[in-house]
C-alpha cells in the first residue's frame, strides 16, 4: 500500500502539482427520505487559493435554510454532525490548507479520508483543523516544498513556514511532533502513516477538547454530570461492543475491496446500538 501512494505523489510531483486544480463540491444527500441531517462536502485535488471560501459559500448558503441541521443544531453547539468535509487532496498551498483548517474549528466540522482515497502533505493540516477526523484512508506526511529560492532564502522561509505550522498544530490540539515526523520525509516522499500513527497524534477520533465540550452538553440534555454520563456510556460497552473493537473490524472490511457497504452498516448499527442503550434524554 505505501507504495502505490507513494508512487502516485511523485507522479504528480513530477508533472507539476501547480498545474492541477482542486475542486470543492457539496455531497448529495444519501439518506433515502432525503431528510438534511448534516451537510457532507468534498475536495478534490490539490489545495489552493479560494477553496476556503468556495467551501464556506456552500455551507452559508445550506446553513441559511431555516430547517437545516445547523439551524436545528444552534442551541447545542457541542452536538456535532452538521458539517463533515471529505478530503481527497495530494496536499498544496499550506498557508490555505491552514486557513481553510482553521475555518473548519470555528464551524466545529468534522474531515473525513475515506477508504482508498488520500489526504497528504499539506492536506493534513486541514484534517488537523476538524473537531473529529475519520481516517480509513491514507494520510501522507512529507516536508513541504519551498520552491526555488537562494540557499539563505530557503532557509529563512523554512525556518519561518516550520514556526508557522508548529504553531497551528498546537492550537489544534494536535501534537507537535507530527511536524518532527514530517521532517523525516524529503518532498519527493512520503510517509504513509500505520493506524497506530493515526491515534498517536489525534487525526482519528475526537479533538480532546471539542469531546469534551461534545460530553459536556450531552450531560446537560440528560440533566446528569459529565462524569455519570460517561459512566452510563461505558456500560454500553457490554451491550454494543467497545469504539476500539469496532474500528478494528472497520478496518478489516475496509481491507475487503468488496466490503465498504457492510463497514457502513457495522458502523450505523454500532451507532444505533448505542443510542438506545443510553436512553432517550
Amino acid at each position: 500500500m505505501r507504495t502505490v501512494w507513494v508512487g502516485w505523489l511523485a507522479g504528480l510531483l513530477a508533472v507539476g502539482a501547480e498545474g492541477l486544480a482542486g475542486e470543492v463540491t457539496r455531497v448529495p444527500s444519501a439518506d433515502p427520505a432525503e431528510k438534511a441531517l448534516g451537510y457532507s462536502y468534498r475536495l478534490d485535488g490539490p489545495i489552493g487559493p479560494g477553496d476556503t471560501e468556495r467551501l464556506a459559500r456552500l455551507f452559508g448558503t445550506d446553513a441559511a435554510d431555516p430547517g437545516s441541521a445547523v439551524t436545528a443544531l444552534a442551541p447545542a453547539r457541542g452536538l456535532i454532525g452538521a458539517l463533515d468535509l471529505e478530503l481527497n487532496s495530494p496536499g498544496g498551498e499550506t498557508e490555505e490548507a491552514m486557513r481553510l483548517g482553521r475555518w473548519l474549528r470555528r464551524n466545529r466540522g468534522g474531515a473525513t479520508v475515506k477508504s482508498g482515497e488520500l489526504c497528504a502533505s499539506a492536506c493534513v493540516l486541514v484534517l488537523a483543523g476538524a473537531v473529529r477526523r475519520t481516517t480509513p484512508g491514507a494520510v501522507v506526511l512529507h516536508r513541504p516544498y519551498l520552491g526555488s529560492a537562494t540557499p539563505a532564502q530557503a532557509r529563512q522561509a523554512w525556518l519561518d513556514l516550520d514556526a508557522s505550522i508548529r504553531r497551528y498544530l498546537a492550537r489544534m490540539n494536535v501534537p507537535v511532533g507530527l511536524a518532527d515526523l514530517a521532517l523525516e520525509e524529503p518532498p519527493e516522499g512520503g510517509r504513509v502513516l500505520t493506524r497506530k500513527e493515526k491515534r498517536r497524534f489525534l487525526l482519528d477520533g475526537w479533538d480532546p477538547a471539542a469531546e469534551e465540550e461534545q460530553i459536556a452538553t450531552l450531560a446537560r440534555l440528560y440533566g446528569v454530570t459529565s462524569g455519570e454520563y460517561r459512566r452510563r456510556w461505558q456500560a454500553t460497552q457490554t451491550l454494543c461492543g467497545s469504539e476500539d473493537l469496532l474500528e478494528r473490524q472497520i478496518f478489516t472490511l475496509d481491507l475487503n475491496p468488496g466490503a465498504p457497504d457492510r463497514a457502513e452498516k457495522v458502523r450505523s448499527a454500532w451507532r444505533d446500538c448505542r443510542w438506545k442503550a443510553m436512553g432517550e434524554p
